[in-house]
């Protein structure tokens, strides 16, 4: 196999990747909103179960919205990376096109588009959107929890559950923020590609998992 044809295989093989991340947020974001729907059900009979049933019931609405929430931003990053490698390949294509006297219109150009068009306050806004959102969802759980509580006079219990509701909005922010960075630092610096002098164009190393 020559180099375009490796170049063309890989960049089949991430464009793949990146729309099977996409799906599986999607995916991630329905059951989260099922979960919590059945969870909001059963939330009446809980509510006269006893504190630790009570407390429970306060955490697991967040706990679930907290839990989808990440794994959503995750595989929303990893579709990020994808892409950046995407572009890079679409760089180096276009570089081999030029130096073969191709034109200057090159075949592959879609995620360096997007690249460009790429806008930080949409993007975030959105992802913002999708917490408030599954929250929101997750409140009727936390009130009626910790109602319950506080009408059996069960204030330690309370504040335990207060607690854990506070610490994990708190641990659901500091990773949309950590999320917000990586994403924008894949989408505004260049790819190794564009760092290359043109008609050098190496091809872009694999897709990396979220953490990787």
């Amino acid at each position: 196999m020559n180099w375009e044809e490796i170049a063309l295989e890989e960049y089949k093989t991430l464009r793949q990747e990146s729309l099977e991340s996409i799906s599986q947020a999607q995916a991630t974001l329905r059951r989260g909103v099922v979960a919590l729907g059945v969870l909001a059900g059963l939330a009446v009979r809980v509510r006269s179960a006893g504190e630790i049933a009570q407390v429970t019931l306060a955490l697991a609405g967040p706990g679930i919205a907290v839990a989808v929430v990440i794994q959503w931003l995750l595989e929303t990053l990893r579709s990020v990376r994808a892409g950046t490698h995407i572009a890079s390949l679409e760089e180096a294509i276009a570089h081999r096109a030029v130096k073969a006297g191709l034109g200057d219109d090159p075949p592959l150009r879609w995620e360096s588009q997007l690249r460009r068009q790429f806008s930080q306050e949409a993007t975030f806004a959105y992802h913002w959107t999708v917490l408030l959102g599954l929250l929101a969802a997750a409140l009727p759980t936390i009130a009626l929890g910790l109602h319950a509580l506080a009408d059996d006079g069960n204030w330690g219990w309370f504040a335990i559950g207060l607690a854990g509701d506070a610490a994990l909005f708190f641990v659901t922010w500091r990773f949309l923020r950590r999320n917000h960075a990586e994403i924008k630092r894949l989408h505004l610096e260049p790819p190794p590609a564009f760092r290359q002098a043109a008609g050098r164009g190496a091809s872009a190393p694999g897709p990396q998992g979220p953490g990787g």
